[in-house]
């Protein structure tokens, strides 16, 4: 399809780095990915800016390769009329650590999902065979919505960058294991 429209952030770097600036998707109508190539970890502290300009669904997307973490410890939250889904693709480590409360799907396709935050508010989680979610925080689902762990997906309480990778991961809402589901 020629008429894609999305905008992308890449990090290519090899060292660990942060940034403190807005992601400002105000003037953007398609989906935003977030990249990391380097095989090292990128932190972003500010919240993701979409208020304005989101009334269509506008998704956002984490790809982490192989070896590498993107953090994300700003908030992510819906737009301006509509719902946004977050997805997950790549091997590598994608981590929440912000008071987030978008409200559209989760789509969590590959590799380590770490919920170290908040989450409320949210439509279904979906945890795809082969990925993992974990982490120390809370999803608070809206009613009639659950968190799915499918066949070969793994439900992995805690975050392996502590001390000890032992933690507790909240759920506020249904928690359902497919057959084949893993709890590591």
């Amino acid at each position: 399809n020629n008429n894609l429209s999305y905008t992308v952030f890449e990090y290519t770097g090899t060292s660990d780095a942060s940034t403190d600036r807005v992601l400002d998707f105000n003037d953007t109508t398609g989906d935003v990915y977030l990249r990391n190539s380097g095989g090292a970890k990128i932190t972003y502290s500010a919240d993701l800016d979409r208020a304005a300009a989101a009334t269509a669904a506008q998704e956002i997307l984490f790809q982490p390769t192989s070896g590498s973490t993107i953090e994300f410890s700003g908030a992510l939250s819906d737009g301006a009329g509509a719902a946004m889904p977050m997805r997950t693709t790549g091997p590598g480590t994608t981590m929440l650590r912000g008071a987030n409360t978008y409200s559209g799907e989760t789509s969590h396709n590959d590799g380590t999902l770490l919920i170290n935050g908040t989450h409320t508010g949210g439509s279904n989680v979906a945890v795809a065979a082969s990925a993992t979610l974990g982490g120390n925080g809370s999803i608070g689902l809206a009613a009639g919505n659950d968190v799915t762990v499918n066949s070969a997906a793994s439900l992995a309480p805690g975050d392996p960058d502590t001390a000890s990778g032992v933690g507790t991961l909240t759920v506020n809402g249904d928690l359902d294991f497919q057959s084949g589901a893993i709890y590591a």
